[in-house]
């Protein structure tokens, strides 16, 4: 089976047909209804393109059958959508298959023949490991099956199966994140045969490229166990700009700024580092990283800036509130400058000197003169901010964003920093208008 990027616009049209046909026998069931709901994966969409989140997946892929005799190579190509829902709470992983034949796909070969089970496919969920079955088939739709009489018999077929982690790890006594997870290999594995007289079919066992899920039993906010998800899939925390501006714009400036632009984008992503207790280095992230970037001592220590913006009106505790040193990248993360490299760590510093320095007061964030001028090379930054700003930025991180998203160690994410579209980073001096 070959993937592909959308839908065509011959299965759709083929499709359309089939509903039809469909509508007009009132006698036969409903087709049996995709595991997605929403409009991001239409089952009838021309151009519907392959896409998946951390828990779900819509896939499309082209099957081509091949067979020959005496009179030449006869061809039929069928696309498929594979749908997959995996459980972020639970074990189970619920599939959902249409598959319909592509009117005028024989050329350059022949139109397929007609015969009683001319095309007849065996189709199932497959899980290479750590599933509580290797394979099993798909239910499909009575009279709906995947079973065609010619090149033009255009019926769908659908069908739903579901496939359960059998709740294996790596090591079932350990404690780290890579210890209490499993990846799942998942595909779609199939079969074809012909009752076409003297044909031979030329490649009669297909499958798809082998898509993975992750499922875990790791330590996470909540105690949601177990649960599975796509892990290549990146997810984005979204700062809150208009409570944090300062904490926001700090972010900000450093993706757009710095060489590697760490956490703009998915394609720049930030890699998750939970706490010591999960991650395979055993690194304490606001200890070990957190003191070499924000050293009160030594070499390039911080300092507080006497003009840092403070909102003791804000603290909830009506307590006071202080000058904090906020860091990106973020201390839980491997890019931040003081992950040691050994460890995995990819912008290891020495001190904090080192990363560009700023300070914020209540409303705009500055360059911090006390310290050398930034050269756009550092690999990170640091500000001295309002605490209760600096938290406000990320309070939501730990107790909502990564258990919901089953983040866990060396996950990707990114960070979106709403409200500064205005803002120029292509200069030496950073403008907003």
């Amino acid at each position: 089976m070959t993937p592909e990027k959308q839908r065509s616009k011959a299965a759709a049209e083929s499709i359309a047909r089939a509903q039809e046909k469909q509508s007009n026998r009132p006698g036969l069931r409903a087709y049996p209804g995709p595991v997605i709901d929403g409009k991001w994966c239409d089952t009838t969409l021309v151009g519907q393109k392959s896409y998946f989140t951390r828990n779900e997946a819509c896939l499309i892929y082209t099957w081509t059958a091949e067979g020959e005799d005496k009179k030449g190579k006869y061809r039929q190509q069928s696309e498929l959508m594979w749908q997959v829902k995996l459980d972020p709470e639970g074990d189970t992983i619920k599939q959902w298959l249409q598959m319909v034949p592509i009117a005028g796909s024989y050329k350059p070969g022949l139109p397929w023949p007609a015969a009683s089970g001319a095309m007849a496919f065996n189709i199932g969920a497959a899980c290479n490991a750590g599933c509580t079955d290797d394979e099993t088939g798909f239910d499909w739709e009575s009279d709906r099956k995947p079973n065609w009489g010619s090149g033009r018999d255009e019926h769908m077929a659908q069908g739903s199966a579901t496939l359960k982690w059998d709740g294996s790890v790596a090591n079932a006594s350990g404690a780290r994140d890579v210890d209490l997870s499993k990846e799942l290999p998942l595909w779609i594995h199939g079969f074809m045969s012909t009752n076409v007289p003297d044909m031979v079919m030329v490649q009669p066992e297909g499958g798809t490229p082998i898509f993975k899920a992750r499922c875990d039993k790791a330590k996470l906010a909540d105690n949601k166990v177990p649960g599975c998800v796509f892990s290549r899939y990146v997810p984005g925390y979204v700062i809150n700009s208009a409570k944090a501006p300062a904490a926001a714009a700090h972010a900000w400036l450093l993706q757009q700024k710095t060489p590697a632009n760490v956490g703009r984008d998915p394609l720049h992503p930030l890699n998750y580092l939970p706490g010591a207790d999960r991650n395979e280095g055993n690194v304490i992230p606001d200890k070990t990283n957190r003191d070499k970037v924000c050293n009160r001592s030594g070499p390039g220590t911080f300092t507080n800036h006497p003009d840092t913006g403070l909102f003791p009106e804000l603290v909830a505790t009506g307590g006071a509130d202080i000058v904090s040193c906020d860091e990106y990248a973020f201390n839980a993360t491997y890019q931040s400058g003081g992950m040691p490299a050994d460890k995995g760590g990819t912008n290891e510093i020495s001190h904090g000197g080192e990363c560009v320095q700023t300070y914020a007061t209540k409303d705009k964030l500055y360059d911090d003169l006390r310290y050398a001028a930034p050269t756009w090379k550092e690999v990170c930054g640091r500000s001295s901010m309002s605490q209760w700003v600096n938290g406000a930025a990320m309070n939501r991180f730990g107790s909502v964003f990564a258990p919901q998203f089953r983040l866990l160690d060396h996950d990707s994410y990114w960070v979106q920093v709403p409200g500064l579209d205005d803002c120029d980073a292509s200069g030496a001096t950073v403008k907003c208008e």
